[in-house]
């Protein structure tokens, strides 16, 4: 069957584009691509902008954490020459011991000196309200502890760093306890120890922690710009210790030989270059000091609150297990294991002179090994 014209259907004829309809048609083809590549070099150029200003907060970030805020985070913060200072300034407020004679003998810085009348305090001395302002060095320092002078001290310029809060002497140390100390003894070059209780010397029961530059020690038997048991530490091997600004501190636990009948131990620390965050991967320093102490007491199975002396200085801390507070007739905290003993009679004192008689004493007063 054949199609004829009149069943074909018509067609419209189309007229030329003109004018705008070619514009409006344009639309989605050629100048949407335009747009599209316009609009991914502007998210280019902003993402490049954005990542410019935060690598420049972080750096700014970075190098203010970096920076001293005040001068006790600082590295060249001398508070040896506060301390004397102080003590210049403390006059009659303080009331040394008094020390008549010295002795080195057996290993130990032997002092006599004879006791005296300790003027007692209601309530607690080292309560803000009842701190003699003559004494006081920094009433805040590291945000919750004050430096105050010894009243009592055994040594020039010995000082106290105390809790502001009413914290108990003998509860566990913290990392800021550690921290805070490790600082005080550093800036000193000196001697950081703590006595937790009455078994290892403790005298009072708000905490607080004590600090004796290391050139007091310098006496007529000593004339070395720190304790005696630094000698005996600085002569440890360096083998077991390892430490790495990649790696997390391990500490390793060593002993002293002349230690040897004791319960013990003693970790070398990383040298610390500034007071300010020293590790780039194991958080603070604090964190370091706390691991070592933590690995000692469990060393020494002093976990559960047992009774113990921790001392500190630079480069190391100590922890040495206590069992009684007197041995030979002789009152020891950790100036002992420090290597200074203090006698309170000339008796005492001869006795203390005799070869062995100090060793003997610190065997007596420590767990033994």
């Amino acid at each position: 069957m054949s199609v004829t014209n009149a069943h074909r259907p018509s067609l419209i004829p189309m007229e030329p584009l003109r004018g705008d309809a070619v514009k409006r048609m344009s639309i989605g083809t050629l100048d949407e691509q335009g747009a599209v590549r316009r609009r991914q070099r502007f998210r280019v150029a902003a993402g490049a902008c954005a990542a410019f200003f935060a690598a420049t907060l972080v750096l700014q970030i970075a190098v203010r954490a970096r920076a001293p805020t005040t001068d006790e985070w600082a590295p060249a913060w001398d508070l040896a020459a506060e301390l004397r200072a102080a003590t210049r300034a403390a006059g009659d407020a303080l009331e040394p011991l008094g020390v008549t004679q010295s002795s080195y003998a057996d290993g130990c810085l032997v002092l006599e000196a004879p006791r005296h009348e300790i003027h007692s305090v209601d309530g607690d001395p080292f309560a803000q309200q009842n701190l003699d302002g003559a004494l006081v060095l920094r009433p805040t320092v590291f945000k919750n502890y004050a430096l105050v002078l010894n009243k009592y001290p055994a040594f020039a310029d010995h000082a106290l760093l105390v809790t502001k809060a009413s914290v108990p002497q003998a509860r566990r140390l913290d990392r800021d306890d550690l921290d805070a100390l490790h600082r005080c003894a550093s800036a000193t070059n000196g001697l950081g120890f703590y006595n937790p209780d009455d078994v290892a010397g403790a005298s009072q029961l708000h905490r607080h922690f004590q600090v004796v530059p290391g050139a007091s020690f310098v006496a007529e038997a000593w004339d070395e710009e720190r304790p005696p048991v630094a000698r005996d530490v600085e002569a440890l091997p360096r083998d077991p210790w390892r430490w790495s600004g990649r790696a997390p501190f391990r500490p390793v636990v060593q002993t002293l030989p002349r230690f040897a009948d004791i319960a013990h131990g003693v970790v070398l620390l990383p040298p610390r270059a500034t007071f300010r965050v020293d590790f780039s991967t194991d958080g603070s320093y604090a964190d370091a000091l706390l691991r070592a102490y933590a690995l000692l007491l469990h060393d020494l199975d002093l976990l559960n609150g047992e009774s113990h002396n921790m001392l500190m200085g630079r480069g190391w801390l100590l922890v040495v297990a206590r069992q009684q507070r007197e041995a030979g007739g002789v009152d020891v905290n950790a100036l002992g294991f420090a290597g200074c003993l203090l006698a309170r009679d000339a008796a005492t004192f001869a006795a203390l002179a005799r070869p062995g008689a100090c060793s003997e004493v610190l065997r007596g007063a420590a767990v033994p090994s």
